[in-house]
């Protein structure tokens, strides 16, 4: 199961690294597919370096979205 996990994680981060050069302009246009492999990924570091509690919910809010960690707001 975690090797699944790790290769999973790989292709995820290889394909988040080749789309990286294209940003979309509008950020309420990010796919879900998109925010939900971020998620998992935010997922997996959070479990790597052991946080638990308020400790991973913080870092999951500013892993995710860190505008929204900084107290940004977008504006529309």
């Amino acid at each position: 199961m975690m090797k699944k996990l790790m290769i999973c994680a790989g292709l995820l981060v290889s394909v988040a690294a080749m789309a990286a050069d294209v940003a979309p302009v509008n950020p309420d246009q990010v796919s879900a597919a998109d925010k939900k492999s971020k998620a998992l990924l935010c997922q997996q570091q959070a479990t790597e370096k052991k946080l638990e509690g308020a400790a991973k919910k913080a870092f999951l809010v500013s892993c995710i979205n860190p505008a929204a960690a900084k107290g940004v707001t977008r504006v529309k």
